[in-house]
């Protein structure tokens, strides 16, 4: 099936865009650390709408004041400590050969992090409320009658450190993994525009070779006719010197170039060629492969024109069919047989297609249903 157009942008692209973004974003140290405390705020916020919802909907007093104090300077240090928490995430991952010792190093830190964070939440309430005069008894007393509740509550913080280290770790890891996909698809990038090149400069000499050979035949029968071959095709290296590192160019320019190539066969041929065309003006913008309709061209000459004594047409035509240019060449020769193959030119054409459209293109040869070969391509239309 082909598949070609401009294609609407996925769900999937849209969730990598957002990703990067927020890459990007969080990159940066002044925004990382706004996001962090904004990620900290809300969520106390959100677990202090919580209690406010629960306590409304069975009609018991909700106290913002307490409230505020207890569970907010939680949430508030678990900003101040995420900074350190990344800077362990990093330095102390769990890759295979270290593994271990890791794990017992944040076990240890997990420890250390649990206390001083449950300890350091109590006494910032209390804190706050003996400035206000509103803890009810001394500061130290108060942090004495608490000491089972930070003990306990030290294993909530365990608890919480862990889904943080792991959180950063699998974070990490898959940055780790995007990078590496990304680096895999810039080489494989890489690879294949190499290949598409040495496809583009095997494509050239191959055709070079092929017209000095029909000059080589007309200087021992027409001299002036060959000179006249010459000097079509400097022009014709011009263009294709204009050209080099282009892998597509509008389809205008690939007509011009195909056009500087057929005077040189309608010298050959001393008018037993006719080339017919039918573009359509609304195609000629559109981007085709470099050198992608000469070699579509010398099949049909080659299959077609060599084998008649009498004139025969080559029919170009191309135009706009459902988001996709549609080029045919088609000759008025004896067609093709069983023991037809195809040469350098048509193999290179279909190799270069794959490399530029994937499975989003159509390349088909076939006997024409009147008589003569017909070359149908189908591309995606791009501008």
């Amino acid at each position: 099936m082909l598949h070609c157009g401009k294609q609407e942008k996925g769900f999937e692209f849209q969730i990598k865009s957002l990703y990067s973004d927020v890459i990007n974003i969080i990159s940066n140290k002044i925004y990382r650390l706004i996001f962090i405390w904004l990620f900290w705020i809300l969520l106390g916020g959100f677990f202090l709408f919580q209690a406010f919802i629960y306590n409304s909907s069975n009609q018991n007093p909700f106290n913002w004041y307490n409230n505020i104090t207890y569970r907010m300077p939680i949430y508030i240090l678990w900003a101040l400590f995420t900074p350190l928490l990344i800077l362990l995430a990093r330095k102390f991952d769990f890759q295979k050969n270290v593994r271990l010792r890791n794990v017992l190093i944040h076990l240890a830190f997990s420890l250390i992090i649990g206390f001083t964070h449950k300890f350091s939440s109590i006494f910032s309430t209390f804190g706050i409320r003996a400035i206000d005069d509103n803890l009810g008894r001394p500061l130290l007393e108060a942090l004495f009658a608490a000491r089972f509740a930070i003990i306990g509550g030290t294993i909530d913080s365990l608890f919480t450190y862990w889904i943080i280290i792991l959180s950063l770790l699998g974070w990490d890891y898959y940055n780790k993994y995007r990078t590496n996909e990304l680096r895999a698809s810039k080489l494989e990038a890489k690879l294949a525009l190499a290949e598409l090149d040495a496809l583009k400069m095997q494509l050239h000499p191959h055709f070079l070779f092929n017209t000095l050979h029909s000059i080589s035949t007309l200087m021992q029968r027409d001299v002036e006719a060959a000179d006249r071959m010459l000097s079509r095709l400097s022009d014709l290296l011009r263009i294709s010197l204009d050209n080099v590192g282009k892998n597509k160019i509008t389809l205008r320019e690939e007509l011009d170039f195909l056009n500087k190539y057929l005077d040189i066969q309608a010298i050959r041929f001393k008018g037993r060629l006719n080339i017919n065309m039918r573009i359509n003006d609304t195609a000629l913008d559109l981007k085709v492969p470099n050198l992608i309709l000469q070699p579509l061209v010398e099949n049909s000459i080659k299959h077609g024109v060599e084998h008649m004594n009498d004139e025969s047409e080559i029919l170009i035509s191309a135009g706009i069919e459902n988001g996709n240019l549609n080029i045919t060449v088609k000759d008025s020769g004896p067609g093709i047989d069983g023991n037809y193959t195809e040469g350098v030119g048509l193999k290179n054409t279909k190799a270069r297609l794959e490399q530029l459209y994937g499975v989003n293109f159509i390349f088909s040869i076939s006997n024409a249903d009147s008589k003569g070969v017909l070359v149908n391509l189908k591309i995606p239309a791009e501008e």
